[in-house]
């Protein structure tokens, strides 16, 4: 099922690109809000700095309701969001899971297969898996293919970890979720978070270009749509607080799981 998107609607945000280039916003919700007005319905929590959630009466609901919570988690390139997840999966290793994305890429210095990703050896092979109908979604970035495969999902549901990370593109959020409701027995709950860096846009462009070398402007371009979809499409957005050390992430790490605890059964 593919949850791919066009060129046209990527590139249609260029517009906000030059917009954040002019204002040089801070990348949080309450800065954001003055250029998109969905973020104005997220509210900072005051004892969990760094997370911003939709009114509590919207998700009250769903407290103490389920068994199993898949997060489908992402962010704009280079935010973090796999360092927090990394981080709360070796804190918590008895909660939490991961649905292990494949892709077309080669691995990063330091990724291992069947850990950060399942690397297959070329687009070609990756074309005939979608073609065998292998994967719920998939994405082309570039000349990079992402998907998330029947297998892997199937694999999550099954295992007894209450806690499942899922790093899909938020244009799937809405496949994945109807997805769950349909094939499960209503005691998963997903929940979608969405990560942004705690930096104004000039810091962001100069950090992105430091951590990712290849595609910098397609990634800005990127950054601007998924900036701007996020507000429609998260529950939850966690602003990163990126340091030397590890204390914010520690923190950041144990406050988005306490947050995420209150939503599963005793």
């Amino acid at each position: 099922m593919k949850a791919n998107i066009s060129k046209k609607e990527v590139e249609s945000k260029k517009e906000l690109l030059k917009v954040l280039s002019e204002t040089d916003s801070f990348l949080i919700p309450h800065k954001l809000k003055k250029i998109i007005p969905g973020y104005k319905k997220f509210k900072r929590h005051p004892d969990k700095r760094g997370i911003w959630s939709l009114s509590k009466n919207n998700l009250a609901d769903h407290y103490s309701k389920y068994d199993k919570i898949f997060i489908l988690y992402n962010g704009i390139a280079a935010s973090g969001k796999d360092a927090i997840r990394q981080e709360i999966s070796r804190a918590y290793p008895e909660l939490t899971s991961t649905i292990i994305t494949t892709t077309s890429r080669k691995p990063r210095s330091g990724e291992i297969n069947g850990i950060d990703y399942h690397f297959l050896d070329s687009p070609q092979t990756f074309k005939k898996s979608i073609k065998d109908g292998d994967f719920l979604e998939w994405v082309k970035q570039g000349d990079r293919f992402y998907g998330l495969s029947k297998k892997s999902l199937q694999t999550a549901i099954e295992h007894p970890a209450p806690i499942v990370f899922s790093q899909i593109e938020m244009s799937a959020w809405s496949t994945f979720e109807n997805h769950i409701k349909t094939t499960t027995n209503g005691k998963i709950f997903v929940l979608k978070v969405f990560v942004l860096p705690h930096m104004s846009f000039s810091e962001y462009k100069i950090w992105l270009s430091q951590k990712r070398d290849d595609d910098v402007e397609a990634r800005l371009i990127r950054t601007s749509w998924e900036i701007t979809k996020a507000p429609r499409k998260a529950d939850l957005i966690i602003v990163n607080k990126m340091g030397k050390t590890k204390r914010p992430l520690k923190r950041t790490a144990k406050l988005i799981t306490n947050q995420i605890l209150e939503f599963l059964s005793p």
